[in-house]
């Protein structure tokens, strides 16, 4: 896990803002890609696919929040503001 931190903290901080970060272009482009851009779900699942773990539950080119909440690989251990287990 502290590699995913330090991965994400040395090389993705500053990186612009896009909206649809993953669905035009490559779904995980170079950083150095002219596509390159990051939203917040789709910073977490660059991160962590980086060292082999994709946590997009469904696939598909956008990923969500819902899709990091469905990912069999983590699991809700904090609720604050929203319950989870309402959404798909």
């Amino acid at each position: 896990q502290q590699d995913v931190v330090t991965y994400a903290c040395e090389e993705l901080c500053g990186v612009p803002y896009h909206l649809t970060a993953g669905f035009i272009g490559p779904k995980a482009p170079e950083p150095d890609s002219a596509y390159f851009g990051l939203q917040c779900s789709y910073l977490v699942w660059y991160a962590w696919n980086h060292f082999g773990y994709d946590l997009d539950s469904d696939g598909g080119r956008l990923v969500t929040s819902a899709d990091l909440l469905n990912s069999d690989l983590l699991e809700v251990v904090q609720v604050y503001g929203m319950n989870p287990f309402i959404y798909p």
